[in-house]
């Protein structure tokens, strides 16, 4: 459940905590998604489809930080662009506010605490769904026998071989 949870957004100067939306009454399923809708630029962009609504939070579309809280506990947080509030160093943001985009973390659940490495910028957001970008695509499964994988030696003909059944 989300209840004492929040979402803070930071501008770019700030180094603390900005405006910060409550995210209670929530149960999301394991790998769910909980879609929150903020202030906007305009008419640039298309409709949002939100599971909540935060009207405190109108962010940059350049520069900035998001942080999620418990209570008052740091659970994660993006900066972009030129923010001053971040993990590691600031994600690259090549977008604009009259470019519609979005700050997405690639691949997906990646968490290595650097924002530049965790987060691309992508033209195509893709709010409620897995993100998509640049990175490699898995690549298709190939059929192989048991002993083509553990070989006939002390290692294996495979090393680094993902495995499925």
């Amino acid at each position: 459940a989300l209840t004492g949870y929040g979402l803070s957004y930071s501008s770019a100067t700030n180094t603390g905590l900005g405006n910060t939306c409550a995210l209670g009454g929530v149960t999301l399923p394991a790998g769910g998604y909980h879609v929150v809708a903020v202030g906007s630029n305009g008419s640039t962009g298309a409709a949002l489809e939100a599971d909540q609504t935060c009207t405190n939070i109108n962010p940059s579309g350049t520069n900035g930080s998001f942080t999620l809280l418990q209570g008052e506990s740091v659970v994660d947080l993006v900066g972009w662009g030129t923010a001053k509030r971040f993990e590691g160093a600031a994600a690259t943001y090549t977008g604009g506010n009259t470019t519609p985009g979005s700050i997405a973390r690639l691949p997906n659940g990646a968490d290595t605490d650097a924002n530049d490495t965790d987060f691309t910028f992508v033209e195509t957001p893709t709010p409620g769904a897995s993100n998509t970008g640049t990175t490699e695509p898995e690549p298709e499964p190939t059929a192989v026998t048991i002993a083509a994988i553990q070989g006939t030696g002390a290692s294996t003909p495979a090393p680094g071989v993902r495995t499925v059944r």
